[in-house]
């Protein structure tokens, strides 16, 4: 999933997908204006992208 921000109501339901083994991400992008050209800066807020290290599997 892509948005500029995302409700308590979706990242809680993402956790509860990946809680039963379906993957899915929360990608936050947010836009800048340089010079005339659109930048996108995303930053992958679900999971956590170093979580992975810190569990027992």
């Amino acid at each position: 999933m892509i948005a500029a921000n995302f409700r308590k109501e979706v990242t809680s339901t993402v956790m509860r997908l990946l809680d039963h083994n379906i993957k899915i991400k929360c990608i936050k992008v947010t836009s800048y204006e340089l010079n005339g050209q659109v930048l996108l800066d995303t930053e992958q807020i679900i999971p956590i992208v170093d979580a992975e290290d810190y569990l027992i599997k």
